[in-house]
């Protein structure tokens, strides 16, 4: 039974659509996020120079010409001048404006009861432009005398300089406006619309003379920016607004009837704070839609959308110039298939480039970029840019990570707590919680796309058993509506970011605590997908009216009559950038057995930090893995040898199973060579090393070790590029005992290492085996590096007993039996002995029981 026949299963509920999702810890990096809503007071580029008592100034909405604001005051007293005044206006695209330019500048204004026939300047209300030369000293300025002759205008008056009336004998590099009413002028008068453009020439303008938006961002609108006063093919009607926002009070509209142009609201740049090139950002915004056309999108690509556009820059403040040394395309961000959605956030992950050579990366600015063929109502709010922090390899191969791999943390709103949690979970000692006690915003756990690693998509036409398992605590019952709910959706996308449809789990509220946990699936021929889902993302969500605790965990997802293109990581129990393979078959079915169940990340033990990962198998059958995701070469290239080490601690171990079947009994290293990396672009493997077995001391138990493995990078088939690499921690067929895992790092080796084998990196002597004996023992020792080393048996008084070991040995892990005679081959008594190693510089001293 396809899905199409089952629509009604599925509910059309609309969230993020996430072009380029890398879940990692993010860092706010930028202030751009201190003006990334549209909260600020003040118009970007103006401040309050003077506002006296018995004066207002306001960033006005009750009389404007464009973009819903103007400059207002209200003076109703003569104790001193009131006085709006601008920045620099020398910024931005231009480090100066220019001079033999004939300049087009000035305002449009409007009076509401004013002093009229001043006899006086203090009485005059006026607009005045200054320019100054570099070293500050004047140039000149042009004034304009609002028009006092009435108390009142009839509507809005323009005042600009006229044909060839001024061209600036010298470049300015400070521009200053000036909007005054005199010290002994009255009445209310509005300014908007600060006109600056060359008529024979650019002038070096910045394309911000309309008010209209806050400070931090600028402009560029059809149909030549908007310096020359005029906004049009729906342009116009941009404006903050306190119609609707996402957080605060303000939100920034875009309403554009027809598309025909597109334009752009962007920030001014801000410094690249603890980012540099190679750095990956993170720019998200929150959008509402209406009056939208999702067939246009269909018809005319991404010229029907709305973007986001990164630019970079080698210069910050005044008078430095545009200075874009290179920009991000503009990405389109893929609405929903519909007419209308509420706020939903959508972000882009960029690459900060290498700037030129000589010169360093500064600044960034993000726009806000409705395309060409747009048409529609949108509301952005809460634009952010944070750095990803990426790790590499070495990075991920701790278990310190706080978030476990493949989901985040998408809305934590007061009131609600998500956590990683260990005090309820079904398998691998994890589960995802959520506790709420406030009704005021929903809680989300959010996946990344889990279209990764083996497959680039999951498949149409197979039969998809999906879901999870949850447990519920004094939630609230019965719920009433759709914020009232706790649910788990799954939502399934196509490659342009289209929704294909979504399952809605709504857990049982009938009852405020469930006795135990409640598997909630798809039932068999439920949903087989109409066509393939290229990013399939799942939520965990308590409603923003929701109360109590709920724990969720094995997110089911594996084809009934064929392989759907799972990625097995449904149990939540490894951190970011791990996934897993365990029997019996993967466990993205939520089952794991033969002592796999009980691998998990554990603070019983660990090496550095506070966690390492544990295997507790107690009869070797199967094998199974946990490994890191893929991560990139980075500087390393087929025919370089990495070196790949773990830290072991290990218990409940039989050394003897080792000699019966061999390597089949021990824990591997294995490396996987790609050529690809993230999501939709499949497993890609080109090669893998052999699982190269770690040489495990002859003991029952053995403290932190270290091992590692040599191997060399292979190259890649003809025509593709080596791009990857994962490891996996390896419990072979036989192996059965406890081991703790900690701190994998894959290192360049020098060029003589030996490839594809164990290789000691340090010194050991491990307890022998068995111990109590009678009538052998065996001593494990590990050697580094080619040395000389001796190993002697003592009795307690410190009388050499026996020399086992005298001799220079290589590299390895080196076993020697003990029968218990002495060095004249005599059996020696019972009773406790001494072994002491010395090699080179490392010398240990271990105790051992003979029993007879």
């Amino acid at each position: 039974m396809n899905m199409i026949s089952n629509n009604s299963r599925w509910r059309m509920i609309l969230f993020s659509i996430i072009l380029i999702v890398s879940q990692f810890p993010l860092q706010a990096q930028s202030g751009i996020n201190d003006i990334g809503g549209f909260e600020q007071t003040l118009p970007s580029y103006w401040t309050k120079g003077a506002e006296p008592s018995g004066s207002t100034l306001s960033w006005a909405t009750d009389e404007f010409l464009s973009m819903g604001k103007s400059l207002k005051i209200v003076k109703t007293t003569t104790t001193e001048a009131a006085r709006w005044e601008s920045e620099n206006m020398c910024d931005l695209w231009s480090e100066k404006h220019f001079a033999n330019v004939d300049i087009k500048f000035g305002m449009y204004y409007k009076t509401s009861g004013v002093n009229t026939n001043p006899t006086t300047e203090d009485q005059k209300w006026y607009v005045s432009y200054t320019f100054y030369r570099e070293n500050g000293t004047v140039i000149g300025e042009k004034k304009f005398e609002l028009d006092q002759s009435v108390a009142s205008t009839t509507g809005w008056v323009a005042d600009t300089t006229a044909v060839g009336e001024i061209s600036l004998p010298e470049d300015s590099w400070k521009t200053i406006i000036r909007f005054v009413g005199g010290k002994d002028a009255t009445g209310t008068v509005w300014t908007d619309n600060y006109v600056f453009v060359g008529r024979n020439g650019w002038a070096g303008q910045d394309w911000n003379t309309q008010v209209g938006v806050p400070t931090g961002w600028f402009y560029w609108m059809p149909p030549i920016g908007g310096n020359d006063g005029i906004l049009d093919q729906g342009y116009e009607n941009t404006k903050v607004t306190d119609e609707f926002a996402h957080n605060g009070n303000y939100s920034l509209k875009f309403d554009i009837p027809v598309g025909t142009h597109d334009g752009f609201v962007g920030t001014k740049k801000y410094e690249l704070v603890d980012a540099v090139p190679g750095d990956v950002l993170r720019i998200s915004v929150w959008i509402k839609g209406a009056n939208l056309n999702p067939d246009s999108a269909l018809a005319v690509g991404d010229a029907w959308s709305v973007s986001l556009t990164a630019i970079y820059h080698t210069s910050l403040g005044n008078n430095e110039g545009w200075n874009q040394y290179a920009a991000s395309p503009d990405i389109p961000l893929a609405f929903p298939h519909a007419t209308s959605f509420d706020w939903t956030q959508f972000y882009v992950d960029v690459t900060i480039p290498d700037p030129p050579v000589g010169q360093d990366a500064r600044g960034l600015s993000v726009r806000l970029h409705p395309l060409g063929r747009f048409s529609g109502t949108v509301w952005m709010d809460d634009l952010k840019v944070e750095k990803l922090n990426i790790p590499g390899i070495n990075e991920i191969g701790s278990f310190e990570q706080p978030l476990p791999s493949y989901w985040t943390k998408n809305s934590e709103p007061d009131g609600s707590t998500l956590s990683w949690a260990t005090d309820e979970f079904l398998s691998m000692g994890k589960s995802l919680k959520i506790e709420k006690t406030a009704t005021i915003g929903a809680a989300v756990w959010e996946s990344e796309n889990m279209c990764d690693l083996w497959s680039e998509k999951h498949f149409a036409n197979v039969d998809i058993k999906f879901g999870m398992y949850y447990k519920t605590s004094g939630v609230n019952t019965n719920p009433a509506n759709d914020d009232q709910k706790w649910y788990v959706t799954y939502t399934f996308y196509r490659e342009n970011g289209t929704v294909i449809g979504e399952k809605k789990f709504e857990l049982d509220q009938s009852v405020a605590s469930t006795n135990g946990w409640i598997a909630d699936t798809t039932a068999v021929g439920e949903i087989s997908l109409p066509e393939d889902s290229w990013k399939t993302i799942i939520r965990f969500v308590g409603g923003k009216d929701a109360t109590g605790t709920v724990w969720t965990d094995n997110y089911l997802f594996v084809g009934r009559n064929g392989w759907a293109g799972q990625d097995w990581n449904t149990q939540v129990g490894v951190p970011t950038g791990w996934f897993y393979w365990l029997p019996p078959i993967g466990g993205n079915d939520g089952v794991l057995d033969q002592g796999y169940e009980n691998t998990k990340v554990t603070d019983e033990e660990a090496y550095n930090g506070n966690y390492s990962l544990k295997f507790d198998i107690p009869v070797g059958t199967h094998d199974g893995f946990v490994g890191t995701r893929k991560f990139d070469l980075n500087d390393i290239v087929p025919g370089d040898n990495l070196r790949i080490s773990v830290w072991v601690k290990g218990m409940n171990l039989q050394p003897d199973s080792a000699l019966a079947v061999g390597d089949a009994w021990s824990v591997s290293l294995t490396a996987i060579y790609h050529t690809s990396l993230g999501n939709n672009e499949g497993w890609n493997q080109y090669a893998a090393s052999p699982d190269i077995p770690l040489v495990f001391p002859y003991a029952t138990s053995f403290d932190w070790t270290q091992f590692s493995v040599d191997v060399v990078v292979p190259e890649p088939p003809t025509g593709q590029v080596a791009k990857g690499i994962s490891v996996r921690l390896h419990p072979l067929g036989r192996f059965s005992g406890t081991v703790y895992l900690d701190l994998l790092e894959v290192k360049k080796a020098d060029p003589n290492s030996v490839e594809d084998e164990f290789v000691p990196v340090s010194h050991n002597l491990f307890q022998n085996y068995p111990n109590p004996f009678n009538p052998s023992t065996t001593i494990s020792y590990s050697v580094p590096n080619v040395s000389f080393v001796s190993l002697k048996i003592y009795d307690v008084l410190g009388r050499e007993v026996k020399t086992l070991v005298s001799t220079e040995q290589n590299i390895g892990v080196h076993n020697v039996q003990w029968n218990g005679d002495n060095n004249y081959g005599n059996k020696v008594s019972s009773g406790i002995y001494l072994y002491r190693i010395e090699a080179g510089d490392f010398i240990m001293t271990k105790k051992m029981m003979l029993l007879k």
